[in-house]
């Protein structure tokens, strides 16, 4: 029995999200990669807070 072709590919998916933000961070400078990876933090960090007053509410 022959299986359908998928209509996702998450290997593909994910190696060309990995070479794509590899490719854009070896392009910034440090300081530059610095500043995204601070924004990075300040962006989850927000989404964990709000995850966990939505639990306890």
């Amino acid at each position: 029995m022959a299986t359908p072709p998928k209509a996702f590919d998450a290997v593909a998916s994910s190696r060309q999200w990995r070479e794509t933000t590899s490719s854009k961070l070896d392009a910034m400078s440090r300081a530059e990669r610095l500043a995204h990876y601070a924004r990075l933090m300040k962006q989850a960090t927000g989404v964990a807070a709000s995850s966990a007053k939505a639990v306890k509410t």
